[in-house]
């Protein structure tokens, strides 16, 4: 036959395990919500995250140019819906645009999630459409038998992109033992393409040189 003094401590431990079963389920739904909060939250931070953070863009054929350059966006394009190349004012379907004058380009994009990245500037500096600069002498006139360059006191320069080559002339010398007038073409062109003609008139004399 059981007695009060026994049943108590039983009682007692049926209390405690409760007690101990209520705060571990309650320690486990506290887990359980708070995971489930930090995953929508993880969610949501993701679809407010642009799959692209900053586009990747560069000039295509990086080099002088008298007419135009082309800048490229290089992402993956089944993540961008559009592109701009002025800042976000306008947009178009195409990664790449054409440029005929020196600036700076502002690209961004838009993804397929309607996000915008950040921007990043491009700078055009490499289009030259001013041709160089043929500095011919004043002296015009020559004795016969004289020795004589077509290229003596001649110059070419260039402020942008620099001379490409060595001037060209045309004839590439005079008969000077033949009096008469002569017209010589100088051509010179810079590394952009710029092309500069001009035309020099040299008279050789009929009376030969002093001895």
């Amino acid at each position: 036959m059981y007695t009060d003094e026994f049943e108590k401590p039983r009682s007692m431990n049926v209390k405690l395990v409760a007690i101990i079963i209520t705060c571990i389920i309650f320690v486990i739904a506290i887990v359980l919500t708070s995971l489930y909060f930090y995953n929508k939250n993880l969610e949501d931070i993701e679809r407010k995250t642009p799959y692209i953070k900053i586009p990747n863009a560069y000039i295509e054929e990086d080099k002088w140019s008298n007419e135009k350059l082309t800048v490229i966006v290089d992402e993956d394009k089944k993540l961008i819906k559009e592109y701009s190349f002025d800042g976000g004012k306008t947009w178009q379907k195409e990664n790449k645009k054409d440029f005929s004058d020196n600036q700076n380009v502002t690209i961004m994009v838009r993804d397929t999630k309607n996000l915008l990245s950040e921007k990043i500037d491009v700078e055009i500096k490499k289009i030259d459409k001013i041709p160089p600069v043929i500095k011919l002498p004043e002296q015009n006139s020559i004795y016969k038998n004289s020795i004589f360059s077509l290229r003596t006191g001649v110059t070419v320069s260039d402020k942008e992109s620099g001379v490409g080559k060595l001037y060209t002339t045309d004839p590439l010398t005079i008969n000077t033992s033949v009096p008469g007038t002569y017209t010589v073409t100088y051509n010179a062109e810079d590394i952009a393409g710029n092309i500069t003609t001009q035309t020099r008139t040299i008279t050789v004399l009929d009376i030969e040189e002093e001895k």
